[in-house]
Formats: structure tokens, sequence, C-alpha cells
């Protein structure tokens, strides 16, 4: 049974064993120099449309240093500031309000971590995980991991030996 014409909602209902296999999407970036932004891009795309099971954060910065990023999804690296404010936003309710989007900001000292269980539904046009680092002091270096797969797109198999 075919099912790409079905909406994301009605296809994020189905169980989890019927996405596929998940993949891990992540960028890492490095700044030293304090008042600048870098910007990196994914090495392989985001899945269209595709479930974001997880997201998780790395702040690997040394002592005293301080930052924040933006995440976003592009077609290409973005290299200014109003680039990453152009980008799709993939979490619009989380992090600090900003043009575009959000800054999630580190204020710890070393190694800190957190992940969020997403399970969220995306049209992603088959972008790429975009990151934007602005260092506020010290030297810094953040990660970005989303969890994703792919949406259901057939379901014989599992609807003919499932019957319920």
């Amino acid at each position: 049974m075919d099912i790409t014409g079905w909406t994301l909602d009605q296809r994020m209902r189905f169980p989890e064993w019927t996405f596929g296999n998940k993949t891990l999407i992540g960028v890492m970036l490095g700044n030293s120099v304090v008042g600048t932004d870098v910007f990196g891009i994914s090495t392989i795309a985001l899945p269209d449309p595709c479930c974001i099971w997880k997201a998780m954060f790395y702040n690997l910065s040394n002592p005293g240093a301080q930052s924040w990023m933006r995440i976003g999804l592009n077609d290409v690296v973005p290299t200014t500031v109003a680039e990453m404010d152009a980008c799709d936003e993939i979490f619009p309710d989380f992090g600090n309000p900003a043009a575009g989007p959000n800054n999630i900001i580190f204020y710890n000292d070393g190694v800190t971590y957190f992940a969020i269980d997403a399970y969220q539904g995306m049209v992603t046009g088959g972008q790429y995980l975009v990151m934007q680092v602005h260092n506020t002091g010290g030297s810094v270096r953040l990660q970005i991991a989303l969890t994703v797969t792919e949406l259901p797109s057939n379901l014989a198999g599992w609807l003919e030996h499932n019957i319920v």
C-alpha cells in the first residue's frame, strides 16, 4: 500500500519499526575568536520527509568559554548572520528567540551534554543541517547531532502480515 500521498501527521502514526533505519546527522564547529561567528553544514541531507527522534547538544569548550549556537536547515552552508536568519527553523519554540533559528546558549565551563527526545515529523525538502556558533568568550567547540529516519512510504508487507 503506497502511502506517499498521506499527510505528515497520518504517516507519523505508524509503529516505530515501520520507519526504517535511524541515521545520525551532525555538525561540529570550533571558534576561538571572541565576538565572531563560524558556520557549518552536515555532510548528508536530512531525509524528506523525516522524523527527528532525538536532538543531542554538546559543549566541549575550554574553561571560562561562553557561546551560543543556532541550528536550521538549508541547501548550502550560510556565510553570514543574514543567511543563517533565512534558514528553516527546526525547533521554533526552543532557545532564545532570534530572527530565524533561535539562540541556544552555553554558559557552562568544560563539557555539557543534553538531549531532547523529539519524535517530530518534518518536511525538509532534502536540505542539510546547518549550524552557526557565536563565541562570546574563550575558545568554544559545539556539536549538534540529530537522530532521524525517513517516514514510511509503503506498508504492503506490514498490512498483509499484521491483520487484526
